[in-house]
């Protein structure tokens, strides 16, 4: 080890641009290889839409629609499915006109099982008058760059033994989970369930929800959250089930069991994605926190624009200030809704930024990164 940074720190003067060029570069990407915690996790868009389904087109039923689709719309934003139920949304439910832009009717897809329901209810809310309500509740605030979730689905049936579930052997369990996915706003990867996975999780020991191994096994898929989640029906016709999933680090196991795989389906992903997402949201603070932002790597005024346009997404910051420019380095001054760590993490998570330092300290409220030419 001694050896490698003495041969590194030999410059030859001829050489020396490019020798610091490239020690630049290797710092860099050491950083990223062994500091960052975060991938990249990605960006959502049409947060504030939805469509539930409905049995008719009676104004009983349309208005019945419209209230179910604010319900999944203040999930879809929070990442919290008991908040469909709060008591605080019950000023929102009675004056729907005031958040709603437009709704419509259209034919429903088959992504659900044992449904009657055929209509589709479109629904578009009003993004400020949403994001208004929810911080005046000080509901807590799931960011568009959200994280990217593996999902392994195994079951057991007495006539098809262990499988996992693929659009190729159960198609409808697949689109059922497609839809409460994106019903909730979560960006998924299915496996590919070929040779090389096949080799690296064999199915015994999926079932046995082995850690170490689905871990190894989900890494080529570079995701932020690995799930797997497993159910089978006994001799009474019940659905049993379990699941394990990994965010951040940290591993949880839960289980259930329903009459029909559908609600067996919906109870589960639900506990599982609210679970997930109490890493990554924030709660709306009245007090907003001021953080230096010192960024390195600004080549150009394009490059400039884009850092300020990935800054303006970020929903937990407020304000955005330039205080110097030197060189390749910018420092803005920004307002936090929330921890510095909070808004370093979301920053990471961006794919626009390197760390430079070990340990990120946040004492002095100033973040240094490094910003990564796309």
């Amino acid at each position: 080890m001694t050896k490698f940074f003495i041969n590194l720190w030999y410059i030859e003067p001829i050489n020396m641009e490019i020798n610091l060029k490239f020690y630049a570069y290797f710092v860099s990407l050491s950083l990223a290889l062994f500091f960052s915690p975060l991938s990249m996790g990605k960006q959502v868009n049409d947060l504030y839409s939805t469509e539930v389904l409905i049995p008719n087109q009676s104004r009983l039923a349309m208005e019945q629609g419209l209230r179910d689709a604010l319900r999944k719309v203040v999930v879809k934003l929070t990442g919290n499915s008991k908040l469909a139920s709060a008591n605080e949304l019950v000023e929102a439910l009675n004056n729907l006109d005031d958040y709603i832009e437009v709704w419509g009717y259209s034919d429903a897809l088959e992504t659900t099982l044992n449904k009657p329901e055929k209509i589709s209810l479109k629904v578009s809310f009003s993004p400020t008058a949403m994001e208004r309500f929810l911080r005046v509740q000080k509901f807590p605030l799931l960011p568009s760059n959200r994280p990217l979730v593996l999902i392994w689905i195994l079951s057991d049936d007495a006539e098809l033994g262990r499988q996992f579930v693929n659009i190729q052997t159960q198609p409808g369990i697949v689109n059922l989970v497609k839809n409460m996915l994106d019903q909730r706003g979560i960006p998924f990867v299915s496996p590919n369930y070929d040779l090389e996975d096949v080799l690296s999780l064999p199915i015994q020991n999926a079932w046995r929800m082995d850690a170490e191994i689905i871990a190894e096994a989900s890494q080529r898929y570079e995701s932020d959250v690995w799930l797997m989640l497993r159910f089978y029906k006994t001799s009474t016709g019940e659905i049993r089930g379990a699941w394990l999933y990994q965010v951040a680090d940290v591993r949880k196991l839960g289980d259930y069991r329903s009459a029909s795989i559908s609600n067996f389906l919906d109870v589960s992903i639900n506990k599982i994605i609210d679970g997930v997402a109490d890493h990554y949201v924030f709660i709306p603070q009245t007090a907003e926190n001021k953080v230096m932002l010192i960024i390195d790597g600004i080549n150009s005024y394009s490059q400039y624009r884009e850092l300020i346009i990935n800054l303006e997404r970020l929903e937990l910051v407020k304000n955005i200030q330039t205080s110097e420019v030197y060189e390749t380095r910018v420092e803005i001054v920004v307002n936090v809704e929330d921890e510095a760590h909070r808004l370093y993490k979301s920053l990471l998570r961006s794919g626009k930024f390197l760390p430079v330092v070990a340990e990120q300290s946040f004492e002095l409220g100033e973040i240094a990164l490094r910003w990564v030419k796309k």
